[in-house]
């Protein structure tokens, strides 16, 4: 698979607003250029996002995930940093997510999810977290 067509396929993840900042705020997704995720597979994408949905449904906190594709060889760790309400008493976390493609490529980044209905969306400023 082509660098382009690996750049399709995780512009797709960022439409569904599972990993990345929303589209609206990050048209283009030259940033993702020789990031580890760029030289990810479809399964290696499937155990990132599995993990990330583990730790966001995990009522223990911190918790944290990790997966390793055996075929490709690429890995990765989800971790939850902090869990915290929003100011308007909405649940929300702040993960990390830890890849490591199989050339040797890392990459750290750090997202905010809240909990909207019955499911975890990311958001793009990141939540204010109330004072206890």
């Amino acid at each position: 698979m082509s660098a382009a067509q690996c750049l399709v396929r995780l512009a797709s993840i960022v439409v569904v607003g599972v990993l990345f900042v929303p589209l609206s705020s990050a048209q283009n997704v030259g940033f993702l250029k020789d990031s580890a995720v760029s030289y990810f597979e479809d399964k290696d994408v499937a155990m990132m996002m599995q993990a990330a949905d583990d730790v966001l449904n995990d009522e223990q906190a911190p918790a944290m995930r990790e997966w390793k594709n055996a075929e490709t060889g690429n890995s990765g760790k989800t971790e939850v940093l902090k869990a915290f309400k929003d100011s308007a008493g909405i649940a929300c976390k702040r993960l990390q997510f830890s890849n490591l493609a199989h050339n040797g490529v890392a990459g750290r980044s750090a997202y905010t999810f809240c909990k909207q209905t019955d499911k975890w969306m990311i958001v793009s400023k990141g939540a204010q977290q109330t004072p206890k």
